[in-house]
């Protein structure tokens, strides 16, 4: 029975919601490597590549570009060391690409795939852990929490700009100083409220006995299909062409 209501649950889920959890990381893997390596030319075909993917997981672009846009001072940082190591600019801009298409890609995956199925992928990788006794249960259910930080980040500031908004502060149309004054007020509870939110997913799990290390039973696991054996083969040609490109 359980089966059934999950299968009715997901029917009107685009495809790549429903693809196998595992291949969807190995693919994620796969284009990482293509990312860091690849030339100008395989790197445009990357770009067109994870945008479609993203209108393919018919999720708004708006989300993926506002957990971007989360990030913006973390690329800022990275543009200054570049600048302070007397990096060309044209190399500046090919690694904030590189950076910004791989950032797409782990987005993509973090919000196509939910984190019970994260959580299994990680700990199927992160198996080999267990032979220099370190726990890959443990280390896989906090990175698939960690993972969901920055939506719960985004949405967090949504709700405290809210709150100043019902002060009497309205912070789209106040000035750049206004705007720093808001940011700097709302930055603390920001990153406490977030990594409240990530306790308490992992609270709700425990209750629901999810217990670290025990053999589980996950009903909405979803199984391979030929989409997903189209996106190996879609990231295996692009090693292919990766490697000829840069190696040989």
């Amino acid at each position: 029975m359980l089966n059934n209501i999950n299968k009715k649950e997901r029917t009107g889920a685009p495809p790549i919601h429903k693809m196998n959890p595992i291949c969807k990381f190995i693919c994620l893997l796969l284009f990482t490597f293509c990312t860091l390596f690849s030339t100008w030319y395989l790197l445009a075909f990357l770009f067109l590549f994870v945008l479609w993917s993203m209108l393919f997981s018919k999720i708004s672009l708006s989300t993926y570009f506002k957990m971007l846009y989360v990030l913006r001072l973390l690329f800022l940082l990275l543009v200054l060391v570049f600048l302070f190591m007397q990096v060309p600019f044209i190399l500046i801009c090919l690694y904030l690409v590189r950076i910004v298409i791989l950032c797409l890609s782990v987005f993509v995956f973090t919000l196509t795939t939910p984190i019970t199925e994260m959580t299994y992928t990680y700990e199927i990788f992160l198996f080999p852990l267990s032979k220099i006794h370190l726990s890959p249960s443990k280390i896989a259910i906090k990175l698939a929490l960690y993972s969901q930080f920055i939506p719960s980040f985004i949405n967090k500031k949504k709700e405290l700009l809210y709150t100043v908004s019902s002060l009497g502060i309205d912070y789209n149309h106040s000035s750049r100083k206004g705007k720093l004054f808001v940011f700097k007020s709302i930055i603390g509870p920001l990153f406490s409220l977030s990594r409240k939110e990530c306790h308490r997913v992992e609270e709700s799990m425990k209750l629901r006995n999810f217990e670290i290390g025990k053999v589980r039973t996950n009903y909405q696991m979803n199984t391979w299909h030929i989409l997903d054996i189209v996106f190996i083969i879609i990231h295996g040609i692009m090693i292919v062409l990766t490697v000829s490109e840069v190696f040989l």
